[in-house]
């Protein structure tokens, strides 16, 4: 009985399904139950492909319709599988194409008397099992079960090891159950992401949450963050413009050559001739860690102004903190490969920095300008700067700020402010509030973040993740490293 409704349903709704772009399907054999969902793939895909906008969506509907009416839980899902791995031949597709196939197919189980949990749930478990990218899994999770399901759970699991897509799907399935997960480490930047996964997901093409080898650098920013908690360091993150890459190789090369330093786990964050002047450098640090820099925009040509705020390096605790504001983003001057600089010095020139050291850069000027661009021509990305920072030394040199580095005293409830770096962080720890960003004072003595006692610092780059722009960078570095050493032949042959 049951098959002969199913030949009846099919006979009277297949035929019509795609309208007057008909998708030519083959005709029913002896083996009819097997061609019958042969057909309805071939129907579905077929709209796909030969459907184009307005209507496209209310014909896949139309088609999806009569699958859920005619077809088996089993059968369904099945179609739905083969129907993604179809249409996902081409390079958009499983994003623009799969994405109504997904919401239309839920829909219709919806509607049709289909409503029955295991069939929902083979829907999400395909889902998963496909790899929908995070978005989607997100703009779906209204058909989750809303309990903990231990399926899902194991399936969401075994995809979320290193991938940061699969990261955000667990905390978008724990957010839609209400429950925790001892699969993850909340390290601060994750703590933060829980309690922000809207308003990320809902930015997730504009922070390039799509992007392959920006997935891969978030979790490496992620792992990082979590061997500089385990060696008793309190993680920052600050976001810059890849310009500043090349002339920060050349002045560390410079400072080791001359000087004799080669600081392990550690960049300059500002590139600067060194101070002598250790007092003044002290002096200087403690008035900004006790009033920050008070001056605003408007008074740009205030002289003091402008000495404070060229010893400050803004900072966030989360890897997506200021996750709603762009401009006090990290990771979004990372993302856009860009810094704000009015005060006319945030970009050094190669020039400049054997100007600081007192060295010709004449005879290397040519090919020092090449690499420049090289290196800033790797990626579009900018780099993200991972600075671990002893609690002791924390206190000494990092304070909350608002605009410009004026410090700020933080809401942490109803009725508690505070401006205290230590009561800050601590509060964080159970509160990630996410507007909110610091400033490192860069001053030259123990306790400044241009020294690296109680400091580490390394680069975090997209470009290592990307095949194409990697193969530039190695490329880049080879001559780099030519470079660097002829210019230290030349000099060890002056000095002697």
């Amino acid at each position: 009985m049951k098959a002969l409704v199913k030949k009846l349903l099919l006979s009277l709704f297949i035929p019509l399904l795609v309208g007057s772009n008909t998708y030519s399907a083959p005709v029913y054999s002896v083996t009819r139950q097997q061609n019958s969902v042969s057909e309805a793939i071939q129907k579905l895909t077929g709209t796909f492909f030969s459907s184009s906008a307005p209507d496209s969506d209310k014909k896949i509907e139309t088609v999806v319709k009569a699958i859920i009416v005619a077809f088996s839980i089993d059968e369904i899902a099945h179609i739905f599988d083969v129907v993604v791995d179809k249409t996902s031949a081409l390079a958009t597709a499983k994003e623009i194409r799969c994405r109504p196939l997904l919401e239309v197919y839920l829909d219709a189980i919806a509607t049709h008397n289909r409503t029955d949990a295991a069939l929902i749930k083979k829907i999400a478990l395909l889902t998963i099992k496909k790899q929908f990218s995070a978005f989607i899994f997100w703009q779906v999770k209204g058909w989750l079960p809303a309990q903990p399901d231990a399926e899902i759970e194991k399936h969401l699991c075994s995809i979320s090891n290193d991938d940061f897509d699969g990261l955000l799907k667990i905390i978008i399935y724990y957010d839609h159950t209400g429950s925790t997960s001892v699969y993850i480490e909340k390290t601060p930047s994750i703590n933060h992401l829980i309690h922000n996964i809207s308003i990320l997901l809902s930015r997730y093409t504009m922070y390039g949450f799509d992007n392959p080898a920006i997935q891969k650098m978030i979790m490496a920013a992620i792992n990082k963050e979590k061997e500089l908690i385990a060696q008793g360091y309190v993680p920052f993150v600050h976001g810059r413009d890849r310009i500043h890459n090349f002339p920060t190789q050349l002045y560390m090369f410079l400072d080791a050559l001359k000087n004799g330093k080669n600081p392990h786990n550690f960049i300059p964050t500002h590139i600067k001739k060194q101070e002598v002047d250790l007092p003044a450098e002290v002096a200087i640090r403690k008035l900004l860690i006790t009033e920050g820099n008070p001056f605003t925009f408007e008074s740009s040509t205030h002289a003091e102004r402008v000495r404070r705020r060229r010893k400050l390096l803004f900072l966030n605790h989360f890897i997506f903190g200021n996750c709603k504001y762009g401009g006090d983003s990290s990771y979004y001057y990372m993302y856009s490969n860009f810094n704000v600089g009015n005060i006319g010095t945030v970009h050094i020139t190669a020039k400049q920095v054997f100007q600081m050291f007192d060295m010709d850069y004449a005879p290397y000027a040519e090919k020092l300008g090449e690499l420049e661009k090289e290196f800033y021509a790797v990626s579009s990305f900018g780099q993200m700067l991972q600075i671990g920072i002893t609690p002791e030394k924390v206190k000494q040199c990092v304070y909350p700020t608002l605009y410009e580095g004026k410090k700020d005293s933080i809401k942490l409830s109803d009725t508690t402010s505070s401006d205290d770096i230590e009561t800050i962080l601590n509060h964080l720890k159970t509160d990630p509030i996410d507007d909110l960003h610091f400033a490192l004072v860069n001053t030259c003595d123990t306790y400044g973040g241009l020294n690296p006692h109680g400091m580490k610092i390394s680069v975090l780059d997209a470009a290592d993740y990307d095949p194409e722009s990697l193969a530039k960078k190695i490329a880049c570095e080879k001559k780099r490293n030519e470079l660097f050493a002829h210019i230290e032949r030349d000099y060890k042959t002056a000095k002697a």
